[in-house]
């Protein structure tokens, strides 16, 4: 790691002490660990706002801590503070708002540790999914918190249970990824709903029961939308000190396809900036549709805001969020509704659709995801937090084919390169008629 990366590790902290202080602010700041028992004593299934459970207070310093633990594995496994580090810790934070907390993922964590150790591999090469992973700690917290008494023996299942779920995932990962197309940034996502598929059937069969929730407030919408203003303008103030203005115009062209490290190719100042204004766009539609900005949609929109440095920009989003509404206003759902909300804000991961192929495809794929995502989750019952990474997989799987024929897919040129090597032709060509007129001037030896 480099001693840069070393040094800007002290912003996730930062990011981590401004959510806790802001969740004191914003609720009852002696309820800020008393409360988390009510984040961590629930099934954590879809849709559990945190917020509206256990109030901003608890909500928001379960959303640091996660941060935290998020940052330090970082840290500890020496990840540069890359695009990686961006899409990690938005997506941590944002999910900590609603299913993922300080219980369920060190769980699942503590068994790729000891996947690691008996494959004799670095737990760096397992991390990300491991993190990515308490997607599906809501198994966890069922086992434990579902309905009936509270008795060690479901402690001892549950962790059992998430350990395995933690050793198993590095060989699913791996597979699973080979058959999905590079065209959703949440592959993962698939993998876990394969996996919870998979477990959730299993623990049905044996009367644990799973039931779907909707735990949906939207006490604080004023105070929500206020901070992710904020939040979205001080990215981009802080891209703008970083002299980040250039460069994003370049990042604008990119389709969000991999490679899609945006740092490595347009440096932090240039994502900072992408990382606002995507955040600004994803806010944008909540409020035009007049939805609600509370746990569960600030989660949404935190994460929509970590991709801004791996593949979203708002060229490549904006298609998947038309396409969303079109299915809404001519669909019998109701668009403002909470999954809705979050098929549109979740959606957005099939922003490659939209920028490889174009903005048509983009709205079509939209149009199609959403559907699919309303549905796709029924047999894991709300187990699977990235549901819409699972159904993405979907809609890639049966779309991506059909546009490879139809159009023509776009890759990202960098304009300056563009320019040099048209300019290197220019001198090339202008070079050969020089030496055709010397060699006519001097005539037959």
């Amino acid at each position: 790691m480099t001693t840069a990366s070393k040094r800007n590790y002290i912003w996730i902290f930062i990011f981590a002490i401004f959510l806790a202080v802001y969740g004191m602010i914003l609720g009852d700041y002696h309820s800020a660990f008393s409360g988390l028992k009510d984040v961590l004593g629930n099934t954590a299934l879809l849709i559990t706002d945190y917020i509206y459970v256990a109030g901003p207070a608890p909500a928001f310093m379960n959303a640091a801590l996660v941060t935290v633990s998020t940052g330090l594995l970082l840290y500890w496994n020496d990840f540069e503070v890359d695009s990686t580090a961006y899409f990690m810790v938005g997506l941590m934070a944002g999910f900590a708002f609603f299913g993922k907390n300080i219980l369920n993922m060190w769980v699942i964590v503590l068994g790729t540790f000891i996947f690691s150790r008996f494959n004799k591999t670095p737990l760096k090469s397992h991390l990300l999914p491991s993190l990515m992973a308490a997607a599906i700690g809501p198994i966890v917290n069922n086992i434990i918190f579902r309905e009936g008494a509270v008795t060690p023996q479901r402690y001892v299942l549950a962790c059992a249970v998430g350990v395995g779920i933690g050793l198993l995932l590095p060989f699913v990962s791996d597979n699973v990824g080979k058959i999905l197309p590079n065209y959703t940034l949440y592959k993962t996502g698939f993998t876990l709903g394969i996996t919870a598929l998979v477990v959730v059937s299993i623990l049905k069969s044996y009367g644990i029961v799973f039931e779907p929730v909707s735990l949906w407030g939207n006490e604080y919408h004023f105070a929500l939308t206020m901070l992710t203003l904020f939040l979205c303008i001080a990215f981009i103030v802080f891209g703008s000190v970083l002299h980040g203005w250039k460069d994003y115009r370049k990042l604008l062209r990119e389709p969000g396809t991999p490679p899609n490290d945006f740092v490595d190719t347009h440096g932090h100042g240039a994502v900072l900036i992408n990382v606002g204004f995507v955040g600004l766009v994803s806010l944008a539609y909540i409020l035009l549709i007049r939805g609600q900005v509370n746990g569960a949609t600030l989660g949404g929109i935190f994460t929509v805001m970590g991709f801004g440095g791996k593949g979203k920009t708002p060229k490549n989003i904006t298609p998947i969020f038309i396409g969303v509404a079109i299915a809404g206003l001519t669909s019998t759902w109701n668009l403002a509704g909470p999954g809705p909300q979050l098929a549109a804000l979740f959606g957005t991961c099939l922003a490659p659709m939209a920028g490889a192929y174009g903005v048509i495809p983009g709205i079509i794929t939209g149009f199609f995801h959403a559907s699919i995502v309303m549905n796709a989750g029924a047999g894991y019952s709300g187990a699977n937090l990235y549901n819409n990474g699972f159904s993405s997989g979907i809609s890639v799987i049966a779309l991506q084919p059909v546009f490879a024929k139809l159009c023509r897919e776009r890759f990202y040129v960098d304009p300056d390169e563009k320019s040099k090597s048209d300019l290197e032709k220019l001198a090339e060509e202008e070079q050969r008629l020089m030496e055709l007129v010397k060699e006519e001037e001097e005539g037959p030896i």
